[in-house]
């Protein structure tokens, strides 16, 4: 699959960030890895900022995408609105990672903070219509909880404290005991 230089310096971004963090992140870098001339990234991007805001724009989209390639029953729906956060292998540990590392930087970057404000709010409202599908009482509220204990629960999966598994199980339990 070919992309164009655009996509390219995103997926070098996001390369970056899993390698280095944020704090490692310059466009130089970025041009490196994605193998393209500094001042090709600044043609797509005028600043460090800029590119970390569209970068957070396009994981947004990305996981939206993949919601949306869903289907199923509202109960399945469910589980995968929250289970696909937990990471299972290598590759969503990475994302998992560079995900909290967009929250950390959010608490000092409104731009940041806002894009995943709204992505958060996105979810808790599609929980939440999925759990009153699936005969749920108080959605809105249990949405929320379910959130927050899923995002708590990759947080320790990350650290090594939980595996994918035992997250799950908790995740699970969480569902079948308020449902």
């Amino acid at each position: 699959m070919t992309f164009d230089s655009r996509t390219e310096i995103i997926y070098a971004v996001l390369q970056t960030i899993a390698e280095e963090g944020i704090s490692g992140l310059s466009m130089r870098n970025v041009a490196a890895e994605a193998g393209v001339s500094l001042g090709r990234v600044q043609h797509h991007f005028r600043s460090k900022d800029e590119l970390l805001v569209e970068t957070c724009r396009a994981l947004v989209a990305a996981a939206e995408h993949r919601y949306n390639e869903q289907a199923g029953t509202a109960c399945e729906q469910l589980e995968y609105a929250i289970g696909h956060v937990i990471p299972r292998d290598d590759n969503a540990r990475r994302g998992a990672a560079i995900w909290s590392a967009f929250v950390a930087y959010g608490l000092v970057e409104p731009t940041i903070s806002a894009i995943i404000t709204d992505a958060k709010r996105g979810q808790e409202a599609e929980v939440a219509r999925l759990m009153a599908q699936a005969g749920f009482s108080d959605a809105g509220t249990r949405a929320r909880a379910l959130i927050a204990l899923a995002d708590g629960l990759v947080q320790r999966v990350l650290t090594g404290d939980l595996s994918a598994t035992q997250a799950q199980i908790v995740v699970d339990s969480y569902i079948a005991s308020h449902h």
